[in-house]
């Protein structure tokens, strides 16, 4: 691929194609088909003619996944078509359909192409989401018009270049889905084994390949000790770091896409998580297990404390990761809205340990699992750039 720079030109270009794009409206190159919505006795949650879309929730184009099903209509996308969001907070997440065919309803719009490959049209608005977003009117629902989506100008080659690009940056997508799906097994993978090699279906063996002794139940207040956190209020924190200021562990820093970050001076040595520490959420999103960080603690978190000749840092880990265990917490934290787990419920839950050497198998096994899971989350971050970066660079 060669660079050029004229106008109207994109900055990565096949070398046998040359000359401008040009701009055309969606309006020229599509249909839109707008959804519908169905009422509860409209469709069914077992099996039926054709799988019903109500939001970008449901977008999947995998058969094992799908969860609503009704009868064929009119308000139909068919394969081909690109799904798109057009109301509430989700405004602008697509999916290129491969199913024959979906029922959307009102959330949603399928855009139909008619003189231009559907490829190029879902590129290019995934390119332009955050103008989509903009685009949306509405104080309490946004909602993107028909009228502004066919009002859109694009710039496109002739179809031989859009074809070519379509087919580069599909195989590119097929690598990212061959590895998010290989990410997906592999953590399938470890939830089973986890839940084996707690309830003991699995069991290591000695150097002399003997069995180990059986496990010893205990609760963890014999073997861990828990401590709160501290509440600072908004007003007394920095939003930049100083002498003698801690980073400011909250519930916020647990949000993925979080860029808010909190400092706090001098907090009490009690507070003060170092980096081999477990803390665990007790209030609000309750169980959520956090470790390899450093900074002082809210108060919604227990920082856990444990005898580290009785138990192995990451066997407690996935202890307390594992969905039974995570289950027993949100129950004993309560319904009400801010669920809340207090310090003798957590001492009272039941953990069977097995020796030392045998917990120390079991994590350095676990650990194997994990690199190799860091390793694929490391492929698709980067392959997710690149793609980003095509998308720039390829399209005007």
């Amino acid at each position: 691929m060669s660079k050029k720079l004229k106008k109207n030109v994109p900055q990565l270009r096949f070398p046998e194609f040359e000359g401008d794009w040009k701009e055309s409206k969606l309006n020229k190159l599509i249909n839109l088909i707008s959804g519908q919505h169905l009422s509860p006795n409209e469709y069914s949650l077992e099996i039926g003619e054709v799988p019903y879309f109500t939001g970008p929730s449901d977008f999947t184009n995998q058969v094992e996944a799908l969860t609503k099903w009704t009868a064929l209509s009119d308000k139909s996308g068919q394969q081909g078509d690109i799904l798109i969001t057009v109301k509430g907070n989700g405004v602008g997440e697509m999916l290129m359909l491969k199913l024959p065919n979906v029922v959307i309803g009102r959330q949603l719009m399928a855009i139909r192409p008619i003189t231009v490959v559907g490829e190029i049209v879902y590129y290019k608005l995934f390119n332009y989401k955050q103008e989509l977003q903009a685009l949306a009117s509405g104080n309490v629902i946004p909602g993107l018009s028909r009228s502004a989506l066919l009002n859109i100008k694009i710039y496109l080659p002739n179809i031989a270049e859009q074809e070519k690009i379509a087919s580069f940056l599909g195989a590119v997508d097929t690598r990212l889905n061959q590895l998010r799906r290989k990410w997906e097994i592999l953590q399938t993978y470890k939830r089973g084994v986890i839940q084996k090699i707690f309830s003991q279906k699995i069991r290591f063996q000695d150097a002399n390949d003997s069995p180990f002794p059986d496990w010893e139940k205990k609760k963890l207040r014999e073997i861990t000790k828990i401590n709160q956190g501290l509440q600072i209020a908004i007003s007394d924190r920095l939003t930049y770091q100083v002498e003698g200021s801690y980073f400011y562990i909250t519930n916020e820093f647990l949000k993925p896409d979080s860029q808010t970050r909190y400092y706090i001076l001098n907090p009490p040595k009690r507070v003060i998580c170092e980096k081999d520490d477990i803390l665990m959420t007790r209030a609000g999103n309750t169980g959520q297990v956090v470790t390899d960080v450093v900074g002082a603690f809210h108060n919604n978190f227990f920082k856990i404390s444990y005898d580290r000749n009785k138990i192995n840092k990451k066997f407690l880990l996935e202890f307390l990761r594992r969905y039974t265990t995570q289950h027993k917490i949100l129950s004993l934290a309560g319904t009400s809205t801010i669920p809340d787990l207090n310090h003798d419920d957590f001492y009272n839950l039941e953990i069977f340990i097995p020796v030392s050497v045998e917990q120390e198998k079991i994590a350095n096994f676990l650990t194997a699992i994990d690199c190799k899971i860091e390793i694929l989350t490391r492929q698709i971050d980067q392959t997710e750039q690149f793609k980003k970066g095509l998308l720039q660079k390829m399209f005007v």
